[in-house]
């Protein structure tokens, strides 16, 4: 966000998930762009992600869910930038998950089409660490969509945990997911640290993004802000 990405209420509060409605339409009014613009000269993503990276460590996150309003390919591209520009602040391998099952644009752009992954193992019980890409780019591992399709899964949400447990020792794990209302991001939601709203430039509209603050905020994450792809 412009006046600091890390927004104050969210630090100050106690709980998760009590984002208050003003709260909200600021985050949305100064969501942080990743796109480029011929009147800044600082690289967007680049100012995100150091932004990102200082509300990772206020509220000691290590799992980050970057809900999509409104998917496309370009956003895709753009979160598989930031998660690289993270790793690069941090020092660190960053995972990437691809959770958006549907439309898999970030398995798409990596060239994981054919590769077995997150449906894999939620669909089949394939271990976690079999499905990991490791340094598919330089410090970033990728967990891609999978080849199948999730079915009834009564245990989504305490198979997602135990992923997370397993696959995000000592690292941040970054998951590229569908929009908020979709099941498995809404299961992403409440197993993630922290969770920001993802929004297309041009497309998503501004009374649908307040709405999706406030359901996020009812679904118990806590929100850093929003970004624009």
């Amino acid at each position: 966000m412009r006046r600091g990405y890390e927004n104050e209420q969210v630090e100050k509060e106690e709980g998760r998930g009590e984002v208050k409605q003003q709260d909200g339409k600021r985050m949305v009014q100064a969501a942080e762009s990743l796109r480029s613009s011929r009147d800044d000269g600082a690289a967007p993503v680049r100012v995100a992600a150091a932004r990102v990276q200082r509300s990772l460590q206020v509220c000691q996150a290590a799992s980050l869910l970057c809900a999509q309003l409104d998917p496309s390919r370009s956003a895709a591209v753009r979160l598989i930038e930031l998660a690289e520009q993270l790793s690069e602040l941090r020092d660190e391998t960053v995972l990437l998950i691809d959770a958006d099952v549907r439309r898999r644009h970030a398995t798409a752009e990596l060239g994981l089409q054919a590769e077995a992954g997150l449906t894999e193992y939620l669909g089949v019980g394939r271990p976690a660490n079999s499905v990991v890409r490791p340094r598919v780019r330089e410090r970033l591992d990728v967990l891609p969509t999978g080849r199948g399709w999730l079915g009834d899964s009564r245990r989504i949400h305490s198979a997602i945990a135990d992923l997370l447990q397993r696959v995000g020792r000592h690292r941040l794990v970054l998951v590229v997911a569908g929009p908020p209302d979709d099941p498995l991001t809404e299961a992403f939601q409440r197993c993630c640290h922290a969770a920001v709203l993802v929004l297309q430039s041009g497309v998503s509209e501004r009374e649908r993004a307040l709405g999706a603050v406030s359901d996020a905020a009812r679904g118990g994450g806590r929100l850093l802000g929003a970004l624009v792809a």
